[in-house]
């Protein structure tokens, strides 16, 4: 016989959902290390910009950092793929390796 989902209640009454219930009620995160993965490769291609504009001297009329340089040269999310495949090829096994890969 099929299992119906009706509601939050009902969902404890399937017992081939038992594993998925846990795991919602626990609230757990299937893809942590790989949202870590993600976050620190666009973390690094923000530094490696600020790192770059500060080198090169991008500055504005004031001789401050321009804001406007940095917040124009954002990661995109194609950009922040490509160096988080690249680290793969060089990875560090100080991080746990991600769950997508």
């Amino acid at each position: 016989m099929p299992c119906y989902i009706k509601n939050r209640e009902h969902i404890g009454n399937c017992s081939n959902l038992g594993t998925l219930t846990a795991f919602i009620e626990n609230n757990l995160d299937g893809l942590q290390y790989t949202k870590v993965w993600l976050t620190r490769n666009a973390d690094k291609l923000q530094f490696d910009q600020v790192d770059h504009n500060a080198s090169t001297g991008a500055t504005n009329t004031a001789g401050a950092m321009s804001a406007v340089t940095t917040a124009s040269h954002q990661a995109t999310p194609g950009a922040i793929l490509n160096t988080a495949y690249t680290e793969l090829l060089d990875w560090d096994d100080r991080h746990t390796f991600p769950e997508v890969v």
